[in-house]
């Protein structure tokens, strides 16, 4: 029997083998959140990360008030340091529940329907924390909480 899945199908799984080496691109922070993803050729994968606070930094808001900066931003074909976007606190962030997630912003020119595996890691003041990773078509990952003290 054939199963046919829907082309938003998102997979998540504990560790993605060819990105788990990726170099974490951006500064340091705590906390810091990491996303590397495969295929920038053909797709744009935006990170997303929710302070505390309640604000979203993203490429529409790049900073928040509490500190938070996206330093790196790939954009299809236009990323000079692998494809990578980071946001951290340089001077730490605030205590409480951060959310985390993925969204897949579009296909590259003329690469409808393709897709990318990605990994989002933590990290605080240069230690690695958690990881998450899964392949995009479309829409957005599943959101993730990360606790600061």
């Amino acid at each position: 029997m054939r199963w046919l899945l829907p082309a938003s199908l998102v997979l998540t799984t504990a560790a993605c083998a060819p990105l788990a080496d990726a170099p974490l691109v951006g500064e340091d922070g705590d906390p810091r959140f990491n996303l590397y993803f495969d295929n920038q050729e053909q797709v744009d994968l935006d990170l997303r990360v929710l302070d505390p606070d309640g604000e979203e930094i993203s490429w529409e808001n790049p900073s928040s008030e509490s500190g938070g900066v996206l330093d790196v931003d790939c954009k299809c074909s236009s990323c000079p340091d692998d494809p990578s976007e980071n946001v951290a606190w340089a001077e730490g962030g605030p205590s409480g529940t951060y959310t985390v997630w993925v969204e897949y912003y579009t296909a590259c020119q003329h690469h409808d329907g393709a897709g990318a595996s990605f990994l989002v890691r933590t990290a605080r003041s240069g230690e690695l924390g958690d990881s998450w990773s899964g392949t995009l078509y479309e829409g957005e990952s599943e959101r993730w909480s990360f606790e600061l003290p």
